[in-house]
């Protein structure tokens, strides 16, 4: 590339550029290249081979629209936007008018000139292809494929300057603004960057998939190819050659030839002596007979340096890619255009799988890695199939695939979960997918049990299984606590540096088996009895309700548990931070104790790989400094029990008067299994929380005793770095230990692993697989109200915080409406701050649910897509009650 071509062309005073290069994008200049330019720009410094080229910016394309009659009629087009949308019919010759003003238009001088500097002195006056490129387009969360005009084989200025000028009329169609409209965008995100690129003279072109998007499946890549350019292939005029891959091994899975009756290719013209003398434009002829129509476009090699360049584009952009690439002759591969994949279908026959209730616990929180996940995928699989089987539902020794690895998220079975739960009486698919937050996309009440004579029977022996169970998994998690918490202090106080080889592996053994299985499995099973008691409950308190007219509410009947164990943090650095008022960190007495006494928190608790309070404290130290740092302290936790205990109080009495009434008098028994059943769930809610705290307190051990042993085999050479141990599943590790396992291939599943987990690290996966796109959260007719699940009561009005990830939680202030996607045990102090919570999962007894109600701030959860359709600096009231959300202010900053 000529010296100078990495520099931007600035625009003349101190503006923004007009042009820059390829290898000088920088990724804050997205809003000024748009998504496709951004995207080239990051293939390049990432080292991949994309043709050299620059983009025009979305201050060029300004600075060129805002000449003459121009502007004040792109004005009229965005005020229709605004107000709702055009026309079809009487905008169809307004926008054509539109396009071929902005056609014959010239550039303004300056930038004219700056156009013609950059492709003679970066380009040297080349074949270039020229793209649209805008500002939401090739983005994660839309892709605008096929939406703006391209042209290819462009040579000359003048050919070059009117391609450009094409690209920035395309916006002006129908079929662009219909597109816009559906991804609602602003009017202010129209603007258009356009990339100027060399033109690759291609044997072969096609697209590849990072993730097969037919199935999902995240160990398949696709790659659909054809003769010559791509073009016919993303216009559809030819069958491609489509190739289904293994992303690990390259292997073709399954193939198919296509019939390419066209071939397209770059139109030339040449002088009397056969030079080149201007190329310009496209030729599409027909392939030379059915042998050519059917010859492969790719052979054995480039398929395999797709998969390579493939894994390593995933793993560099972090999420599934969809790849426009060009082979030239000779076979040098060179990237095009790379978008996020932004949809993906799912196989009907795999069946409906969630990572519901895996989010609010924060296995699925994040990436999981395969440690993790074959801990999880053990103590899931064992309890679920002994649940059913001691319910009678299942016979023993019947295998089912409960839980698999997706995205580097697991996700869990539930379409097999709620095909036992049809065999029992009263199971409606609507009351189960609310309460534990699964999106859906049906109308109604979804798949009712049905009542038989034969259903009746079994379901009547099922329930009494049940009862009985439900009896002894509370017995099971009040009597495992008191051990495991004397357990954990010895275990926690060893020495594991001082242990020999020998000891310090099979000790590790024994805390998997001995200590991790037995507690976790308890917990697994406590957290189901909590969902069946509830489903139990619910049923009954719905009758009760539709007696009393809605009196009193769910919300207050589960509320006041005292003492929560993952309160008892906050509890007391309130109480430290009370009596360091005005005064710095350093004054705080016994925060150093506090950190000790709660060193298993952290930030996402079920992720192995995130430091502990032990090892970290800055997450705690920060939220002290928040408390010192606000004009008042928070309500002391203590008096929000008190309000939250008398609140359970009053709804409690306001049952008995209930009860003592006509029509309920009548019914006594109906009031001992109503207060039966409220006990049991109260009590599940509250030994669940106990339990789980034992379970993190857990993990904090296997985290010390797994890279303890991450350390020895590091000193061995078996691994390079400690943290390894977490990139092989539990299986692996104890196979490694025992000598069952090569060191080489432990290193090689290492760095498959790492791999795997990095490439889907900025990606948000579907909550849901196997199952339709879910029906909208927002109420028909007003977009700016959300709809969710009333979690806890109450109704608060304060401005949104919208906190993907922890590491954005400074941004909070007291009285702020925390949004969120879903919350971990290790956010409780945060949540503290808040005015009230929205959540995008959960249900009534979350996590989320349990807190807030504590806390007595209102929380609506399970609002589908609320940190995309919410902005930082909104103004938000939240209806507990209701489970709405409503906008009543937008930030002025948009955001």
């Amino acid at each position: 590339m000529p010296d100078g071509a990495r520099d931007a062309v600035a625009q003349p005073g101190s503006g923004p550029p007009w042009i820059i290069a390829f290898d000088a994008i920088e990724p804050s200049h997205q809003p000024l290249v748009g998504g496709k330019g951004a995207q080239l720009g990051e293939l390049r410094r990432a080292g991949f081979p994309v043709p050299d080229g620059f983009c025009l910016t979305t201050e060029a394309m300004r600075a060129f629209v805002r000449q003459g009659e121009l502007y004040p009629r792109l004005e009229r087009i965005i005020a229709r936007l605004v107000e709702g949308g055009l026309d079809a019919r009487e905008s169809w010759a307004f926008l054509g008018e539109t396009r071929r003003l902005m056609a014959r238009t010239p550039l303004p001088p300056a930038l004219r000139d700056a156009l013609q500097q950059a492709y003679e002195g970066q380009l040297g006056g080349r074949t270039v292809a020229v793209r649209s490129s805008g500002i939401r387009e090739d983005t994660e969360d839309a892709s605008f494929a096929g939406q703006y005009e391209s042209f290819l084989n462009v040579r000359g200025f003048s050919f070059l300057e009117d391609a450009v000028r094409r690209c920035w009329a395309s916006i002006w169609r129908n079929r662009v603004l219909h597109y816009v409209g559906r991804q609602v965008v602003r009017p202010d995100d129209l603007a258009m960057g356009v990339v100027v690129q060399r033109l690759v003279k291609a044997e072969c072109s096609g697209v590849l998939f990072t993730v097969n998007p037919l199935n999902g499946r995240d160990d398949e890549m696709v790659v659909e190819a054809t003769i010559g350019l791509g073009e016919t292939l993303v216009s559809g005029k030819v069958n491609p050659d489509r190739y289904v891959l293994s992303t690990r091994t390259g292997a073709v899975l399954r193939s198919e030839i296509g019939e390419k009756r066209r071939v397209l290719d770059p139109l030339a013209s040449f002088d009397d002596e056969g030079r080149e003398v201007f190329a310009g434009g496209l030729e599409e002829r027909e392939c030379d007979g059915a042998t050519g129509r059917r010859r492969e476009s790719l052979d054995e090699a480039t398929l395999a340096q797709l998969v390579r360049t493939g894994r390593a584009v995933q793993r560099h952009f972090q999420r599934p890619m969809d790849i426009e690439w060009a082979r030239a002759p000779g076979g040098d591969l060179q990237l095009v255009q790379a978008r996020a994949i932004t949809r993906l279908g799912f196989d009907p026959d795999e069946g409906q799988w969630t990572d519901a209730n895996f989010k609010d616990g924060g296995v699925a929180s994040d990436v999981c890695v395969p440690f993790m996940a074959s801990l999880y995928r053990r103590i899931f699989s064992t309890t679920m199939t002994s649940w059913w089987v001691e319910l009678g539902v299942i016979p023993p020794g019947t295998e089912i695939e409960w839980l698999r690895v997706r995205y580097a998220r697991p996700y869990w079975n539930v379409g097999e979960v709620k095909r036992y739960l049809l065999l029992l009486p009263g199971f409606v698919e609507r009351e189960f997918d609310e309460d534990l937050g699964i999106e859906r996309a049906y109308e109604g009440p979804g798949r009712c049990s049905t009542l038989t004579l034969r259903g009746v029977a079994r379901g009547l022996r099922v329930l009494w299984r049940q009862r009985r169970m439900l009896r002894r998994r509370l017995e099971a998690a009040r009597a495992v606590v008191a051990p495991f918490l004397e357990r954990y202090e010895q275990l926690d106080a060893i020495d594991l540096d001082a242990l020999g080889r020998e000891e310090l592996f099979a000790r590790y053994r024994a805390l998997i088996e001995e200590t991790y299985v037995p507690l976790e499995s308890t917990y697994f099973y406590t957290a189901y009895a909590v969902s069946v008691a509830k489903i139990d409950f619910k049923r009954l308190y719905d009758r009760v309700r539709a007696v009393t007219g809605g009196r009193p509410r769910y919300a207050d009947l589960v509320t006041g548990l005292r003492d929560v164990a993952h309160l008892r943090p906050y509890v007391e650095l309130h109480r430290l931070v009370a009596q360091a008022r005005d005064k710095g960190l350093d004054h705080v007495p016994g925060l150093a104790d506090l950190v000790h006494r709660y060193r298993h928190h952290s930030t996402r608790e079920l992720d192995i790989t995130v430091p502990r309070w032990g090892e970290d404290p800055s997450f705690l130290e920060r939220t002290a400094e928040q408390m010192l740092r606000a004009e008042r302290l928070e309500t002391d936790p203590a008096e929000l029990e008190r309000r939250q205990v008398e609140a359970y109080e009053r709804a409690r009495a306001a049952l008995h008067e209930a009860f003592s009434r006509w029509p309920l008098r009548l019914r006594p028994w109906l009031r001992r299994r109503f207060l039966r059943g409220l006990e049991q769930v109260r009590a599940f809610a509250w030994w669940r929380e106990e339990v789980r705290d034992c379970s993190i307190r857990c993990y904090w051990l296997v985290r010390k005793w797994t890279l303890a042993v991450g350390r020895a085999l590091v000193r061995e050479q078996v691994l390079e770095r400690c943290d390894d141990v977490f990139y092989l599943r539990w299986e692996q590790l104890d196979a490694l230990l025992r000598g069952q396992l090569e060191p080489a291939e432990a290193r090689e599943e290492v760095a498959f692993a790492r791999a795997y987990v990095d490439s889907f690290r900025r990606f948000t996966p579907p909550h849901e697989i196997g199952v339709p796109q879910p029906e909208t959260s927002g109420v028909p007719g007003q977009t700016r109200r959300l709809r969710g699940v009333g979690g806890s009561s109450g109704v608060a009005e304060g401005t949104a915080k919208v906190v993907r990830r922890l590491e954005e939680a400074d941004k909070l202030e007291p009285g702020d409406i925390l949004v969120t996607v879903f919350t971990d045990p290790g956010w409780t102090p945060l949540m503290s701050l808040a005015g009230a919570l929205v959540t995008e999962t959960g249900g009534l007894l979350s996590h989320a649910a349990v807190i807030s109600r504590e806390y007595g701030i209102p929380a609506v959860l399970a609002c589908s897509r609320a940190t995309q359709a919410i902005a930082d600096g909104d103004r938000l009231r939240v209806d507990g009650s209701a489970g709405i959300v409503e906008v009543v202010a937008e930030s002025l900053d948009g955001g």
